[in-house]
């Protein structure tokens, strides 16, 4: 079928839809005004994402990308990593640091790299799948990502995740396009780039030299600066590799994620709000819609309009994207550190690909059908997020109710006020009035949090955080000793372990109140419970 039979077949109506989606098909005037809507979308999804930023609180995590980036100069940032205060490449808080410029609204700077980065990730992907299969089921695939964390949660938030995805996001586009110079080049800088900014990135480059190996294999021929290039982006790993050491050393042995197989699957569902049994589901057909289309030699990418096919290395760069979640997990496991989902988010950009392989080749009506599907989906999706922008403009925070709470709590009596929850207290006391934070302290006792909470990463981290921030954190033992009584508020959330360590030592809890999902406690210490624990 010719490229003409083929834009006369996609005009046809479609027999499960009422309606025709707009023909948009291979023709140049088509592809130009589908990338301007792209474009459009881009720009406004940084509009949106930033307008939510504004008026979102920091929580714990940005908290300590904040106070990182607000050292005086590179060396501090580098002692401030050294110490444990975070855990990601000096570059990503040198960004941070430049962008913080920018507002004063420290909720819109600090997240504003994150929200460029998605509109970034959103064109390369269209980019990506457009030179393979044309530019309507690029629109869709790269559409897709809408409903995902990528766009609902990290391009919101002081966190290198959004900036990773866009770089490698990026190295994608260039990578397609070798060996000339200029991408080789490009495939190094978006590559190194993201080596400077998670350390993770290191497995997240397993697709590339992945591909390059089924390059070299398939045509017998070894690019000889790719190779370069690869090994090359690797620089920023091996300077950065003294941060990553004292990190294992101060938090393996507790961590607070461990890299249980169950994450393999939840990570999969997770990016698309679904479960653990629908994520594997999502996985396995993933897997084997390019597994198949390498076996046929012809890729699902390929339009019948007479668009050049994928190369085998493109399918093996695709799978390595695909494979992420599980090389990470067990990369995880072996080397006793940390997993979260999070960590993997450059799988979506993989599972998107794969969409696109299926969009290529299905009817015209079943492209109508799933096109509406995802179209409408976006569509009540943003309107949503548009329509509670528009009618609390100033946001609501959250918090508010809690620091009320607190606030009436020390103004009725003169007793000191624990916050059970050490990286609640860290979140609170960002934003609370300074005569709040005169009464406010938390509490840290490592051994006891393992034994508790199963994790003691919270507490070692604020331990290290209170020597950059006025906080008022203090050991348990000299605590208790000054202060048999005293009120607790715990938000019940997994890091919130006092209450049950209190009741075991004996002390007398008693109800106070409960407001904004937390409870706030009158406890009296069992002094000699308490020594003898």
């Amino acid at each position: 079928m010719n490229a003409a039979n083929s834009e006369a077949q996609n005009q046809q109506s479609s027999p499960i839809l009422p309606f025709r989606l707009p023909s948009l098909g291979a023709r140049p005037e088509s592809e130009k005004t589908i990338f301007l809507i792209v474009i459009a979308l881009a720009i406004y999804s940084v509009v949106r994402n930033l307008m939510q930023a504004a008026v979102r609180p920091l929580w714990f995590d940005e908290i300590l990308t904040l106070v990182v980036s607000r050292q005086p100069n590179l060396t501090a940032i580098w002692n401030a990593l050294k110490a444990g205060v975070d855990g990601n490449p000096p570059l990503f808080y040198l960004i941070e640091r430049v962008a913080s410029g920018f507002s004063s609204n420290e909720m819109f700077a600090f997240r504003l790299v994150s929200a460029l980065a998605f509109a970034c990730t959103f064109i390369c992907l269209y980019i990506f799948v457009q030179k393979r299969s044309g530019a309507r089921v690029a629109f869709i695939c790269a559409v897709l990502i809408f409903v995902t964390p990528l766009n609902n949660k990290y391009s919101l938030e002081a966190r290198p995740y959004s900036l990773l995805v866009a770089c490698l996001g990026l190295a994608l586009v260039c990578y397609q396009r070798l060996p000339a110079a200029r991408w080789t080049v490009g495939l190094l800088l978006s590559l190194s780039f993201a080596e400077s900014l998670h350390y993770y990135a290191v497995l997240a480059c397993f697709p590339f030299f992945l591909a390059e190996i089924v390059q070299v294999f398939s045509t017998s021929r070894i690019r000889y600066w790719v190779w370069l290039s690869l090994f090359s982006s690797l620089i920023p790993a091996l300077i950065s590799a003294p941060l990553l050491v004292n990190l294992r050393h101060a938090y393996a042995d507790h961590i607070w994620a461990r890299p249980e197989l169950m994450l393999i699957p939840m990570s999969y569902g997770g990016y698309f709000r679904l479960n653990a049994l629908w994520g594997l589901a999502i996985a396995v057909i993933s897997f084997l819609v390019v597994i198949a289309a390498w076996g046929r030699g012809r890729t699902q990418l390929e339009l019948t309009g007479g668009r050049e096919s994928a190369p085998a290395s493109e399918h093996a760069l695709v799978l390595g994207f695909l494979a992420l979640p599980v090389v990470d997990v067990f990369a995880a496991r072996v080397a006793h550190g940390g997993a979260a989902d999070r960590y993997y988010l450059p799988a979506i950009l993989g599972i998107a690909i794969v969409f696109s392989y299926v969009l290529s080749k299905i009817t015209p009506a079943g492209f109508q059908l799933i096109a509406a599907l995802i179209l409408v989906a976006v569509a009540f999706q943003e309107a949503d997020v548009v329509r509670a922008v528009l009618r609390n403009p100033h946001g609501t925070d959250s918090r508010a109710p809690v620091l009320s709470l607190l606030s009436d709590a020390i103004a009725r009596n003169d007793l000191p006020l624990v916050l059970s929850n050490a990286g609640g207290y860290v979140e609170l006391s960002h934003v609370a009035p300074q005569s709040l934070n005169q009464r406010m302290v938390t509490l840290v006792d490592p051994p006891n949090a393992v034994v508790y909470a199963g994790t003691d990463t919270v507490d070692r981290l604020v331990i290290e955080l209170k020597s950059y921030v006025p906080m008022q954190v203090y050991d348990f033992k000299p605590f208790a000793a000054a202060h048999p009584v005293f009120l607790l508020y715990s938000d019940g959330t997994g890091f919130d372990w006092w209450p049950n360590r209190l009741i075991h030592d004996g002390a007398q809890v008693e109800l106070v109140a409960k407001q904004g999902g937390g409870t706030l406690y009158r406890v009296a210490l069992n002094r000699d419970a308490a020594a003898i624990h």
